[in-house]
């Protein structure tokens, strides 16, 4: 079982360089900070917040524009968002120079915040079982570590566990399935899992028996028996996967990158995130990890991705950097909302201008209709020739958005040029022009 999963993940790294070209592009956004960036977390396709090296930040538009709303020192450890409201994030700082308050909540969507826990030198990770229920992982200086629970979304946290003697490093992050089966992970690849609530914790399997040695960094279930785990160091990249709750993890090592986060939508789609040295690298699974693709980033020139949160397979955000950067994975081909914060429903037929302009791997297209038509929305090159089609279909009134990756109908890139962009809906016609830049 074993050997074939360490096969199976080896043959699909080696592939990485020939299938990444198929799959859409994580586009940098503007961000107000050239600082180290460590955390984001959304809460719906406009409303986020991401954790640098000096503050706490949100957006309300899909992370085109940002306001600092916090102070923090040092390294941002942990960042969680409940809802619009709810938000929580803890900073440490650094060992000399430690972040008092350590662990801050907002339940006014970050217009002010309050010292929620400060019982510990770190926070490094948080997960929620409903509205109000919540589980935390943390340690002190000395590596010591405990899990946290809250009952009130956060407004107080008790310590239910401390026992771990196994583990020489911290707990480094914890997940959840339900109310009442969940595991946390140790920086040293120790795995814990209760059965109910947090109430008992049991050493359930370890990383370290293997042949390798190497930090791991996040644990993520998607099914009570379907779980995985990543991490790594200098530039070899470590993903384990259980299906059997947790009993027994199948690893593989692969020189790669340091993977620092998993996100998983369903049992099928999932991401990994990571990067110390070298290029940042995101892989993309379809086929519970039989198969992973590369993501590229453009521009691709900084040293990695620290976090990345999808809120669904089409839409998500990643940070990470020296300097900071925001990048945004927009694959949806239509989506009920608009670049702009309209709210109302149109009042006529508009073309919106394609962002960004120009461009090299992808473009979005907006467009509003007041009725109910068949719409067409296409791209066409200079001497008139239909390219590409992006929408034909009947659409009730409301914003729209489509993407294109410079593609023509079978597939193909397109060369760089002028191209123009039509939309067709009724008797309405309405044109723009595009810049594609190879």
């Amino acid at each position: 079982m074993r050997t074939a999963f360490s096969k199976t993940f080896i043959n699909a790294v080696a592939m990485l360089s020939l299938t990444g070209s198929l799959y859409a592009q994580w586009v940098q956004q503007t961000f107000l900070s050239t600082e180290n960036l460590y955390k984001v977390r959304f809460v719906n396709n406009h409303v986020g917040w991401v954790l640098g090296g000096s503050g706490v930040f949100k957006t309300t538009d899909g992370g085109n524009s940002w306001t600092r709303q916090d102070s923090t020192l040092g390294y941002g450890d942990a960042l969680f968002a409940l809802n619009q409201d709810v938000a929580f994030y803890s900073s440490s700082g650094t060992f000399a120079q430690p972040s008092p308050p350590w662990l801050r909540r907002t339940i006014d969507g970050g217009i002010s915040w309050q010292t929620a826990d400060n019982s510990y030198f770190r926070y490094s990770d948080f997960a929620f079982v409903n509205d109000s229920t919540g589980y935390a992982v943390a340690s002190n200086q000395d590596f010591s570590s405990g899990i946290l629970k809250t009952v009130n979304r956060g407004k107080t946290w008790q310590t239910i566990a401390t026992r771990f003697s196994e583990i020489k490093y911290e707990l480094i992050a914890i997940t959840f399935v339900d109310t009442a089966r969940g595991w946390a992970l140790s920086y040293d690849a120790f795995v814990y899992h209760t059965d109910d609530g947090g109430a008992t914790w049991a050493l359930q399997d370890s990383l370290r028996p293997r042949p390798f040695l190497l930090p791991t960094r996040d644990i993520v279930f998607t099914t009570p028996d379907s779980g995985w785990i990543v991490g790594g160091l200098a530039g070899n990249m470590l993903i384990a996967r259980t299906v059997d709750g947790g009993n027994k993890w199948d690893a593989t090592v692969q020189a790669g990158c340091s993977l620092r986060e998993v996100s998983f939508m369903d049992s099928q789609t999932g991401w990994n995130a990571g990067a110390v040295l070298g290029p940042p690298f995101i892989l993309r699974t379809q086929d519970s990890g039989n198969n992973w693709q590369t993501q590229t980033l453009q521009p691709a020139t900084f040293s990695g991705i620290e976090s990345l949160f999808m809120i669904n397979e089409k839409l998500g955000w990643a940070v990470g950097g020296t300097p900071g950067r925001v990048y945004k994975f927009d694959h949806a081909t239509s989506v009920e909302t608009w670049p702009l914060a309209l709210t109302a429903p149109p009042e006529a037929f508009y073309l919106a201008p394609n962002y960004p302009n120009p461009f090299n791997a992808g473009t979005r297209i907006a467009y509003s209709i007041p009725h109910e038509a068949p719409v067409k929305v296409a791209i066409y090159d200079l001497s008139g020739r239909e390219v590409a089609v992006l929408e034909d279909a009947q659409r009730p009134a409301g914003f729209y958005e489509v993407a294109w990756e410079g593609r023509d109908h079978a597939g193909r890139e397109v060369p760089s040029g002028v191209y123009i962009y039509k939309l067709r809906a009724n008797f309405q016609n309405l044109s723009r022009k595009l810049l594609l830049l190879r």
